[in-house]
């Protein structure tokens, strides 16, 4: 499960934002897995990624955690100033699944912290197709997502990405 740039997508109108390049573990802030999950090792793969030198990596153990999911974040990124694309943007994402069984969803959170975020769950592809082995594009469509705490648009500097699974 490799997580590689997220961005921001607009309807033409505007050149794209990166949110976070995702080229590496410590690239811009660190990503961490969730000790309450089933994501460990976090590791920057300079093998198998879309562009720039690599992308952030990591295993999931099912027997780690009692839950059905595997998560990373990053709550140590450069804050990037969202205000003027709140609502009207679409965060994608490239994401490479090495076996897509089980897999049921994928969720992004962004906020300004781990307790002031806005989240979106995708089970396809931002064509709307399966999700499949190797790499897949996700669409998190900011207009349909769910705020929770008093986001600070100003200041996006929280990640959270999530894999959930049967």
């Amino acid at each position: 499960n490799r997580a590689k740039a997220i961005r921001l997508k607009f309807d033409g109108r505007h050149a794209a934002i990166t949110v976070n390049g995702a080229t590496g573990v410590t690239t811009n802030g660190t990503w961490a897995a969730d000790a309450a999950s089933d994501a460990l090792n976090v590791t920057t793969d300079s093998v198998n990624y879309r562009k720039g030198g690599g992308s952030v990596n990591f295993d999931v153990t099912v027997a780690q955690s009692a839950n059905d999911f595997a998560q990373i974040s990053n709550s140590t990124m450069s804050a990037v100033d969202l205000s003027d694309e709140a609502n009207q943007a679409i965060f994608v994402m490239e994401v490479f699944i090495p076996l897509v069984t089980n897999i049921s969803s994928f969720t992004l959170r962004w906020g300004s912290s781990a307790a002031a975020y806005w989240s979106r769950t995708v089970t396809t592809q931002i064509n709307g197709g399966a999700l499949q082995t190797g790499w897949n594009t996700l669409a998190f469509d900011w207009s349909v997502a769910t705020e929770t705490g008093s986001v600070d648009e100003t200041a996006i500097n929280y990640l959270l990405f999530r894999v959930t699974y049967s």
